[in-house]
């Protein structure tokens, strides 16, 4: 009976073992990207360590996966959330959700990188510094003017935040981008992510800017309407019809259909620079 238990035993560990050795070949899809959706029954999980996710998973030792958050749900169920980094550069658009139950992997879902192109050395330099990409950013823009250049706008910013040298003016970080919702291995480039808001006309956005030439990759909106008329009881006029801007599952006193739109938040202390918000 001993013999018997040390043999299973040591089968489960060497399947293991196995499984993990192998585990980029489990949840490699294609085009050198993970499948979307990876799921283990019993037989097949295997221990998880959260601080050692791209050992276990096996991936480009050039690449890592960084813990951005961790929550655990009613079942149990603890789900870590990654995103990919290559030479310690984020890989935009890669998002990795790890779930695992008394420390066991249980399955995973998102986007990460298992093969990288083997010319992603030649495209590690940069030849442009942050202020030169900003500069190549707003450029491109080309609004009449931007949020940083607005006194109001800037004073704004500081109260919300708390911070005396808040400001609306661009900053700017390498990633690996490709154009395109989708992570594309052999289309990914070193670009500096700029993030742009403009008054007039308004807008904000990032905009990735190719760090070797210092041209325009492509450009995500950040800012997004949503106008959902409602009625109100005002102070000295009744019940008026207004509008206002739907934020998850709360409105908010923003009447995106008249001129640059116009936005209501608190003045009071404790809640200055914050929204107005009903459900």
């Amino acid at each position: 009976m001993r013999k018997q238990i040390f043999t299973l035993s040591l089968l489960m560990l060497f399947v293991q073992a196995y499984a993990q050795n192998n585990l980029r070949e489990v949840i490699r899809g294609e085009r050198g990207i993970s499948k979307h959706f990876t799921t283990f029954n019993a037989g097949e999980q295997i221990a998880f360590n959260p601080g050692q996710a791209r050992n276990i998973f096996n991936l480009d030792p050039n690449s890592d996966l960084v813990l951005m958050s961790k929550e655990t749900d009613r079942l149990g169920f603890t789900h870590y959330r990654y995103y990919q980094t290559y030479k310690g550069v984020p890989v935009e658009n890669t998002m990795y959700v790890v779930h695992e139950k008394n420390g066991k992997l249980t399955g995973m879902s998102g986007t990460v990188i298992t093969d990288f192109d083997t010319q992603m050395d030649d495209r590690s330099f940069s030849s442009l510094n942050s202020k030169q990409a900003i500069d190549a950013a707003v450029k491109h823009v080309n609004a009449a003017k931007y949020m940083w250049q607005d006194d109001e706008m800037e004073q704004r910013i500081k109260a919300q935040i708390g911070d005396a040298k808040a400001t609306y003016y661009p900053t700017s970080k390498l990633v690996w981008y490709n154009a395109g919702d989708n992570v594309s291995p052999r289309e990914l480039r070193l670009a500096y992510k700029v993030d742009v808001y403009a008054k007039q006309p308004l807008s904000r956005a990032y905009y990735f800017i190719d760090a070797q030439t210092g041209q325009v990759l492509g450009m995500k909106d950040q800012l997004f309407y949503s106008d959902a008329a409602g009625t109100a009881n005002t102070a000295y006029s009744g019940v008026q019809t207004i509008h206002s801007d739907l934020n998850g599952a709360s409105y908010r006193l923003r009447d995106l259909t008249k001129g640059n739109g116009i936005i209501t938040l608190h003045g009071e202390s404790g809640q200055r620079g914050t929204d107005y918000t009903s459900a």
